[in-house]
Order: structure tokens, then C-alpha cells, then sequence
């Protein structure tokens, strides 16, 4: 049995899901033989640019535009155009790359964690009679919100989604109820494992109070700096462990403010591979609001605080989860540490909240989806 796993990176969040499904079939499956491939990094520079560097100058620079923009594309009627608006990403030499790819390993299973590889799959299977491309195809949605264009994916096999909600949606862009699968959002297995709060605390040398983690997603796309010292006027006793990912300059700023303070109550770190672990060490977290990021805390039962400045899909998600009473929101980021102090005084929000995640998370999503995949082609 052999898995494709096709990705494209803006961010961490489309190539962790690959790696969380490979890595379970790797570890609980045998015979099964899995490939990551994103399709511009390597290959395609200046696509690769645009997803990653551009995406990200434009989410610093533009934010409000760039939403704006966004919510009027997904407001499109679809019906009318005459130009399929992925045609940039998902060009000849894309498509030939992938059917490349397809045709040397041989997939049974293709597995498309971001638009643009799905797109490519499903123009693909409807162009080319290649043996391969009879391989059952899966696409997810991994934001809690129907991305643009994915009425394209019409004869892709199934469409993995975060919980029915999204159902109707992906209904009235041509999809049959049974192309639909309720999965949740994959996580790597181990946010599945309970960890002893005390226990875990004492491991990385953290005090047994109040903790808050602030991350800033693996691309460090936040200040965490200006929250951390925002969140310093709280008249509460609270411990902040952060996470700035890629982004030097705000560990290095963090590390500054924490020596010339003497802040023992601050725990500073860049990008990191235990973020189970931080997790479960906290009381809430503070961070983007990412489809994984936001499965992988309702995992570990964490209340979320959303920062400002959201791009694209994040802010959607933002908006569903205040909805469903799982979040809160930093409106004013001057303001951040009284949403906490408020949460803190408050218990009853504090598990009303916490009690909307239960009801909302997925457990064991990653087996879900890989045995799902798995039994369709017995």
C-alpha cells in the first residue's frame, strides 16, 4: 500500500497534517509505504516565494486589504468565470510535475492537505487516463471554513471536514453527502496522551501556577513581544511561556525584556518540537487562530485567546469559534491583559469555555482519517 501526501507551505499547519497522518501509518500500520511532496519548495522558487515570504509580507503589511479581498473572492460567482483563478499555481508545469510524481511512486492513496495540490489531482484525473490517478483521492479542509474554490474538487473521492457544520457548504458547491467525512482536523498523535500538569511543569522547569502560552505559529507571524509586556500590567501572578517560531527578532527582543526585568516568570523560546508538552503545561493559550494550532489546544482541553491581525482563513475561524463560545478575542491588543485578568476572575466562563471545546474536539482524528482511507481500499 503506498500513500502520496501532496502540500504546499504557507506556514506549518498543511505539511504537520502529512506528517501526522504518515507518521500514524508509520507507527500502527504495516505494509503501507508514505511520501510527502510539496510542489513548489525545491522545485517551483518563485510560487514557493508568493505562498510563503509574499503571503506573509502581506499579512504584516496589509492585513485589513487582504481580508477585505478575501472574503469578496470567496463571494464570487464561480458559475460565471470563464478562467479557473488557480490556473497561476496549478499551471502545465505543475500538473506535470505532479502527474510525474504520481506516475513514479505509484500511489493507491492521494492525500491533498492545501488547495492547490487538490486542484491539480482533481484537473488531472479529469484530463489524463493514467492508471495511477484510479488511486482513491481525499482532500481536507483544515480551517473551520470552506476554503474558495473547492467546488473545482467535485471528483476528488472524499473531503475530510472539521465537524458538519461545514456539510451544507460543500453540499451547494456540487458535492454528494457521501463525499463528505466528518474527521476533525489531524493532529499528531501524541496531543492524544494525557500529561500530568504537575509533572510535565516540573520537567521544563516551570513554577506550578497560572500559565499562559503565547505562540505566534511556526513562521512567528505576531508580536509577541508587545503581548508579553501588555499582559505584564495584569495584577494577576502569571506565568507566560512563548513561542516565536522562525522569528529571530522577537525571541531576541523577548530575551532582552526578560534579562533587563528579571522576569523568572517568563520562559522564552523559538521554534520548537514539544508543543504537546507546553500545552499541557498551560492554563490557556494565546496565539493565531490556525486550524491545527485550534486542534491541537481543544486536544489538550486549552482554552484559546485569539490574537489581532488574523489573516485569510484564520480570521474565519476566529469568528466560528466565538460563535460556539470556544474563544475569546483580543479586539485591542492594549486591552489583552484585562481579557485575562477578566477570564481569571470569572471561572465560570473559564469552563464554559473549556466545556465548548469538549463538545467541539475530535479525539484520535489522525487514526480516524488513516484507517478511514485505509478500509476504502479493502
Amino acid at each position: 500500500m503506498k500513500v502520496l501526501f501532496l502540500t504546499v507551505s504557507p506556514g506549518e499547519g498543511h505539511n504537520a497534517i502529512c506528517k501526522a497522518l504518515a507518521g500514524f501509518m508509520k507507527n500502527h500500520e504495516e505494509n503501507v509505504e508514505t511520501k510527502i511532496v510539496d510542489i513548489f519548495k525545491g522545485r517551483d522558487n518563485f510560487r514557493d516565494f508568493l505562498v510563503n515570504k509574499a503571503y506573509f509580507a502581506l499579512c504584516r503589511s496589509a492585513i485589513h486589504f487582504a481580508n477585505a479581498c478575501f472574503e469578496l473572492f470567496k463571494k464570487r460567482d464561480y458559475r460565471k468565470e470563464k478562467v479557473n483563478p488557480t490556473t497561476f499555481f496549478v499551471d502545465k508545469r505543475t500538473l506535470k510535475f505532479i502527474q510525474n510524481e504520481i506516475d513514479t511512486f505509484c500511489p493507491d492513496i492521494i492525500f491533498c492537505a492545501h488547495m492547490f495540490p487538490a486542484v491539480a489531482v482533481a484537473k488531472l484525473r479529469h484530463t489524463f487516463n493514467s492508471a495511477c490517478l484510479k488511486a482513491k483521492t481525499y482532500f481536507i479542509v483544515s480551517d473551520f471554513d470552506v476554503p474558495p474554490c473547492t467546488e473545482l474538487l467535485n471528483n476528488i473521492d472524499y473531503i475530510f471536514v472539521p465537524n458538519n457544520d461545514f456539510r451544507e457548504g460543500l453540499i451547494n458547491k456540487g458535492f454528494d453527502e457521501a463525499q463528505i467525512i466528518d474527521s476533525g482536523i489531524p493532529v499528531d498523535e501524541k496531543f492524544a496522551k494525557t500529561i500530568d500538569k504537575e509533572e510535565i511543569r516540573e520537567k521544563l522547569n516551570l513554577k506550578n501556577i497560572f500559565t499562559a502560552l503565547v505562540m505566534s505559529g511556526g513562521d512567528g507571524l505576531g508580536n509577541n513581544y508587545k503581548l508579553v509586556k501588555n499582559l505584564r500590567k495584569s495584577n494577576n501572578k502569571i506565568q507566560i511561556v512563548t513561542v516565536s517560531g522562525r522569528n529571530t527578532k522577537q525571541f531576541k527582543l523577548l530575551e532582552k525584556y526578560k534579562s533587563k526585568n528579571n522576569d523568572t516568570l517568563l520562559t522564552n523560546y523559538a521554534f520548537v518540537n514539544n508543543v504537546d508538552e507546553l500545552m499541557s503545561a498551560s492554563d490557556i493559550v494565546i496565539t493565531k487562530m490556525g486550524g491545527l494550532t485550534t486542534s491541537e489546544a481543544f486536544s489538550k482541553d486549552l482554552p484559546i485567546i485569539s490574537t489581532k491581525r488574523l489573516p485569510f482563513q484564520e480570521n474565519n475561524n476566529k469568528n466560528y469559534l466565538l460563535s460556539k463560545n470556544a474563544c475569546l478575542y483580543i479586539e485591542k491588543e492594549k486591552k489583552a491583559y484585562e481579557i485575562l485578568d477578566n477570564l481569571l476572575k470569572d471561572q465560570k466562563k473559564y469552563n464554559e469555555m473549556k466545556n465548548a471545546i469538549k463538545f467541539m474536539k475530535k479525539e484520535k482524528s489522525s487514526e480516524y482519517v488513516c484507517k478511514f482511507m485505509l478500509k476504502q481500499q479493502t
